[in-house]
């Protein structure tokens, strides 16, 4: 499967990690909340990477 420019896109992630981090404010589930953040945290690790390998600046 192909990667479009979206999936290594650093903003993309970042953006998502805090879309999820919105979402953990409104949940009354400590542990649905913890489990939104751990992944809101795993997708700031994928930008990271991205960023660190200079990915995010590639065309398409």
């Amino acid at each position: 499967m192909a990667e479009t420019s979206q999936e290594r896109n650093a903003d993309y992630w970042r953006n998502k990690a805090e879309e999820l981090r919105t979402k953990a404010e409104s949940l009354g589930s400590a542990e649905a909340r913890l489990s939104l953040l751990g992944m809101a945290s795993i997708y700031d690790s994928i930008a990271s990477r991205l960023e660190g390998k200079g990915l995010d600046d590639e065309p398409a």
